[in-house]
């Protein structure tokens, strides 16, 4: 895709691109930061609130199951580093099979799956650029402009940090029990294939299913 799932553009430096948030394996998101030079809780509306509220999160601090997630889906969960999920090792298989298909979980439209692990092998400093990299980068083959996003800490309430600075992007492989696989990008590096806690909240760039 061209942009981050839930981003509204992918205009470089643009409030709306940095898109929504995951913790590794859960099909439902948590909201990006407001903007895209800081990390800011983004004001959410509604009939009850019709001139907006800052978002916080509700969190859980306990290990929990995927049927527990799909009943609490608007719930951080937040951990010591570790999984966020009760027998991890059962659930490496979340976002990819054996055949690395799409499961259900798969927060991706139809036609689409979180990458696979070696899907960014090939990026380097060289060929992964920004005129800012501070914001981002840019690769045409590999869906163009990256936002520098941050992510959502497995600690202190899921709280936002690292827009603008750095930049994770999750794959659909585990890493081992506690850890999967991302794109790691910052100013002066790019690593195609680093891993992080799965209980982070992290951004997700769709590809092809055919991919």
């Amino acid at each position: 895709m061209n942009r981050n799932l839930g981003a509204i553009t992918n205009e470089k430096g643009a409030n709306g691109s940095t898109g929504l948030y995951y913790q590794w394996g859960r099909k439902d998101p948590f909201p990006g930061s407001a903007s895209a030079t800081a990390s800011t809780e983004p004001v959410i509306y509604s009939p009850a609130n019709p001139t907006g509220i800052t978002h916080s999160l509700k969190t859980n601090t306990s290990v929990q199951t995927i049927v527990w997630t799909v009943v609490n889906p608007d719930t951080f969960i937040e951990t010591n580093g570790s999984s966020w999920m009760e027998n991890s090792t059962d659930n490496d298989l979340n976002w990819n099979t054996v055949g690395n298909k799409k499961t259900l979980l798969d927060p991706c439209p139809q036609g689409y799956r979180v990458p696979s692990d070696n899907a960014w092998a090939e990026l380097t400093t060289d060929n992964f650029l920004g005129d800012d990299p501070y914001l981002g980068r840019y690769a045409a083959a590999h869906g163009g402009w990256y936002p520098a996003a941050g992510l959502r800490h497995y600690s202190y309430g899921g709280v936002l940090t690292g827009v603008k600075y750095d930049s994770y992007y999750w794959a659909n492989t585990s890493y081992d029990a506690k850890e999967a696989y991302i794109l790691y990008f910052r100013n002066g590096s790019v690593n195609p294939r680093h891993y992080n806690s799965r209980a982070y909240g992290i951004p997700v760039r769709c590809v092809a299913e055919s991919n």
